[in-house]
């Protein structure tokens, strides 16, 4: 099926980057909310309504992925899961997920094996990288409905977000990552102290029928990933290992 090659091939590439045995570089994955759909909108289009079944799934998808880029925990690889929409996540099938994989980085801890009280899902993460710093989160960018406007959201809230950051005196982010809208859109916003760079990231699914409403003029879906690389030197690279894929041909009637 598409999706699994292209779920297949992002994490291809990503070993390909990462390198091999000794200068092999350490690897930190950030699950940017809905890894389960959930049971929402009253859709017909899932395969099963079930949490415990969709939560099976996307375990077994992401050990596949963890296997092909070769995951160590003990190399310093690690993953954080970050909340999404409460629609789809709604109970705690994250934090099933968190206990379950290797190498999650948890927000609190369980007190023990017993009790389970832990949580292993950030609201938001900021994060610091060889002098890079990423602010990562499910919401906060919109898409514009408009060939024109498609990036106008992104650019003033990257602005908003640099004089916030001179406002209030905490360092001004690189890299502004959301994932709800599930459409890959990218802009910057330039002041005089750096450029940062907004991302929202592709998704994993083609349109539903609730998408082909809110957003029926556009043709293209974005399935895939988006990953950087942070060298020591504070160079970073932005990737994106994207298939677009069009709604329909063009048919004779």
């Amino acid at each position: 099926m598409i999706l699994h090659r292209q779920w297949v091939a992002s994490a291809k590439a990503v070993k390909d980057l990462l390198g091999e045995k000794r200068g092999r570089k350490r690897l930190v994955l950030i699950l940017n909310g809905e890894p389960i759909d959930g049971d929402h909108h009253d859709t017909p289009q899932l395969i099963t309504k079930l949490a415990t079944e969709q939560i099976d799934m996307a375990i077994a998808l992401l050990d596949e992925w963890l296997q092909i880029v070769e995951f160590t925990p003990k190399r310093g690889d690690c993953m954080y899961l970050v909340r999404g929409t409460d629609a789809h996540e709604a109970g705690n099938p994250l934090e099933v997920i968190g206990r379950d994989l290797d190498g999650v980085v948890p927000y609190r801890r369980d007190t023990s094996s017993i009790t389970k009280d832990g949580r292993y899902t950030h609201a938001k993460l900021v994060r610091e990288v060889n002098g890079k710093i990423f602010d990562i989160t499910h919401h906060g960018f919109t898409r514009g409905g408009r060939a024109w406007t498609r990036t106008n959201s992104i650019y003033h809230t990257l602005r908003s977000i640099y004089y916030d950051a001179l406002e209030y005196g905490y360092e001004i982010p690189d890299f502004v990552i959301r994932s709800h809208g599930h459409v890959y859109t990218a802009e910057t916003y330039t002041g005089n102290r750096k450029t940062i760079h907004g991302c929202m990231t592709p998704g994993w699914q083609l349109k539903t029928h609730f998408i082909n409403r809110v957003a029926a003029n556009e043709r293209i879906n974005t399935i895939g990933m988006v990953y950087y690389d942070v060298l020591a030197s504070g160079h970073a690279k932005h990737y994106k290992e994207i298939l677009s894929v069009e709604d329909v041909k063009v048919e004779a009637f």
